[in-house]
């Protein structure tokens, strides 16, 4: 794929940039390396290493492509390792669980992690914007929507 293929359709919403050939290039290629992190993950270096890139590869398209199709990659790899950690051993699952938290450390250092992943119930107690409390930490209320 060309470097410039973004810039005709950057002012188009996230969900239309991309082509569903591209999303499913996209696609294929999380579940080929997410298999090979798993069928090689003894072999600590590049896996560790393609473990990585994977994970800072999902952070970057968070900020260019649909989120909720970056959160279903996401999904993809973590039901697939976490699938394979527990038909393991004890003594050989522990270095896919490293892998899977140095992924999601990755993942979740992209600055609109928190802010898409609260429940929605949350936005009445924060501003977003802010990050900053609307709501005395005491107050244990659920909110509720009275306009409606």
């Amino acid at each position: 794929y060309p470097l410039c293929a973004l810039s005709p359709t950057t002012n188009a919403p996230r969900k239309h940039r991309f082509s569903d050939q591209f999303n499913d290039d996209i696609l294929n290629m999380v579940a080929s390396f997410t298999g090979e992190i798993i069928s090689k993950h003894r072999k600590q270096g590049r896996i560790t290493q393609l473990n990585s890139c994977l994970a800072f590869f999902l952070h970057d398209l968070l900020s260019v492509m649909d989120r909720g199709f970056v959160f279903s990659l996401v999904r993809t790899y973590m039901k697939e390792v976490t699938a394979n950690i527990t038909i393991m051993e004890p003594e050989h699952s522990s270095v896919l669980w490293e892998l899977q938290i140095d992924f999601l450390r990755i993942i979740s250092s992209h600055e609109h992690f928190i802010p898409l992943n609260l429940a929605p119930v949350w936005s009445c107690w924060f501003d977003f914007r802010l990050l900053t409390p609307q709501l005395p930490l005491s107050a244990h209320v659920l909110c509720v929507d009275t306009t409606a």
